[in-house]
């Protein structure tokens, strides 16, 4: 019994891209540096060489207070962005008053674990699946998110 064997020059296609979101150097700073900066605060805080104090203010002002600051810039300080989506940004505010209104009704410590674990799968989903469509539109494809929910809109 023989064996055929058939050489294709065809180039395969790749089912993971090997290229960047935004560039490599981009990438790098913002999206990986942003997590080696945290993890460098976390060790310099376990091996004592950071007072917790000093750690989680460096993370608030280093990582979180651009985020921060870069979203709102782009939603409450933007005047198109108020008249386009109001009731989403003005109705989205009254979610900081569900924790102080349940430990005012003595309730708070059920409320923030059921919130940790909830807190929890939303930011996994919500960091896994815009990387997924950063991923899929640098490439060129279209992507729906599975999960799209309009609460205000």
């Amino acid at each position: 019994m023989a064996a055929s064997v058939e050489i294709s020059s065809k180039p395969i296609a790749s089912a993971i891209s090997m290229r960047w979101i935004i560039s490599a150097q981009d990438d790098l700073i913002w999206f990986i540096g942003s997590v080696v900066s945290s993890y460098l605060l976390l060790f310099l805080y376990v091996k004592g060489f950071l007072p917790l104090v000093v750690m989680a203010a460096g993370w608030a002002i280093l990582i979180d207070a651009p985020h921060v600051f870069g979203t709102f810039s782009r939603t409450y300080f933007d005047r198109s962005e108020r008249q386009s989506r109001p009731r989403l940004l003005w109705g989205s505010l009254l979610f900081f008053l569900v924790g102080p209104l349940l430990v005012w009704l003595g309730v708070g410590f059920v409320f923030f674990f059921v919130a940790g674990a909830l807190a929890l799968a939303l930011a996994i989903v919500f960091v896994v699946l815009p990387i997924i469509a950063a991923i899929k539109a640098n490439g060129g494809e279209e992507y729906r998110y599975p999960l799209t929910a309009h609460i205000f809109s």
